[in-house]
């Protein structure tokens, strides 16, 4: 039986969700992506789930523009790993890039493959990798507390969550995590923040932002090459990229930015949504605080990948069961319906923190598998059993407010107080 897409009233800023495919993307394709990209109640969410796994056939979905959606599992581990699928901007537009956002993004370690993206890789991966989260462990407990300290007793009325504690965490996680000295903290954040903004709206980017973001980027820049020749540099991922001279002055500040923003703008969504399944998990899980165990990890990331779609164009023709796919064609994998596919998890579309095992893809597969996945599972782990700890049995008191972008959705508020 066929799912009805939900009917619901398409906004503005829905219509110019095709710009992710070349062009306005048609209907109701129109009104379930922009489900994915924007505020919704999670029933919505639901519906758009059942819909396009009811329309996949070999688990893709064919739109107008030469795109095809990734809606099945299996599908898409091939997509992601497969060699002939690559992450380059140039395939998608060869245009030359207008402005830094664009010039430094398309040499960042994100939209490069083949040699220079393992160039690039290596160098950061010593600060990313799984021993690297292991020694990190205590410090980022450190800075979680501290931070709740300020905060002192938890009021008895509601707070919101990612203002008052998972972006200042994070904010202070990143800056140790790139070696940015103390002073020069708040400014790299001005000049971060319309970048990040920009970011967590794609595509919904208006004139003014896109100045203010390579103006910002622009300045940074400048900075990160002169603090690093005169040796200002904490030890991290920017001195990491600084001292090595082949990369080039676009890949280390587009590498730079790319790590800086996505230790940011994923981190708070993953961190925000692991409080929330946990505080409304809580009860069921028997005890408080609740123990943050990996399987549970893992499922907050299946259950709500902090990025909604990975993008992929293949850059030879390549065969996915019995569908032919040519050079060319984009293939924008929705992370949310792939990590629901039955054909891989078992009741795929209820929350169980015993899930195991649990082969999400929100940390991509193959080349560009995430780099941040082992510091991000200790920092999934870390902060909201100290957070959790410090306030009691919690609830959450509202919906949380969602924005507007692809790839992230931004967690923007979330609401929680004692039982």
């Amino acid at each position: 039986m066929s799912v009805r897409p939900p009917e619901m009233p398409l906004p503005g800023w829905a219509l110019r969700l095709g710009a992710t495919a070349g062009g306005r993307l048609p209907m109701p394709e129109g009104r379930l992506l922009a489900l994915m990209a924007g505020p919704t109640a999670a029933g919505d969410i639901d519906r758009a789930v059942r819909y396009w796994r009811a329309r996949g056939t070999d688990g893709l979905v064919s739109l107008s523009q030469g795109t095809q959606l990734v809606v099945g599992h299996s599908a898409a581990f091939q997509v992601l790993r497969h060699p002939d699928a690559g992450n380059s901007r140039d395939l998608v537009d060869p245009t030359p890039p207008t402005g830094a956002y664009d010039r430094l993004g398309r040499h960042s370690i994100a939209y490069l493959d083949g040699p220079d993206h393992r160039r690039l890789r290596r160098l950061v991966s010593p600060h990313l990798d799984a021993a690297a989260a292991a020694d990190r462990s205590e410090s980022i407990r450190a800075t979680v507390r501290a931070r709740l300290t300020e905060l002192g007793d938890p009021a008895s009325g509601s707070f919101d969550v990612m203002e008052e504690i998972v972006v200042p965490v994070v904010a202070s996680l990143v800056g140790d995590l790139c070696g940015i000295p103390a002073g020069d903290r708040r400014r790299v954040s001005e000049w971060m923040a319309p970048a990040e903004r920009r970011w967590r709206r794609t595509p919904f980017v208006g004139p003014r932002l896109r100045r203010r973001s390579d103006a910002g980027l622009e300045s940074f820049g400048e900075w990160l090459p002169r603090v690093a020749a005169r040796g200002e540099l904490d030890d991290g991922v920017f001195k990491t990229l600084a001292a090595e001279r082949e990369v080039g002055h676009d890949a280390t500040i587009g590498t730079a930015f790319f790590v800086y923003g996505a230790a940011r703008v994923t981190v708070e969504r993953f961190l925000g949504s692991a409080v929330r399944a946990l505080a409304e998990a809580g009860p069921k899980l028997g005890e408080w605080p609740p123990r943050v165990t990996p399987e549970l990890i893992d499922e907050v990331l299946r259950w709500d990948p902090p990025a909604a779609v990975a993008a992929r164009v293949t850059k030879a023709d390549l065969t996915l069961g019995s569908t032919e796919i040519p050079a060319g064609t984009q293939l924008v994998v929705l992370m949310r319906v792939v990590n629901r596919d039955p054909a891989t998890f078992d009741d795929p579309d209820t929350f169980r923190p015993d899930r195991d095992p649990n082969p999400h893809l929100a940390f991509s597969a193959g080349a560009h598998f995430c780099l941040g996945a082992p510091l991000a599972r200790v920092e999934g782990s870390v902060v909201p059993e100290e957070l959790l700890g410090w306030l009691g049995p919690a609830r959450v008191r509202r919906r949380p407010t969602e924005g507007v972008g692809l790839p992230h959705r931004p967690l923007t508020r979330l609401m929680v107080s004692r039982r």
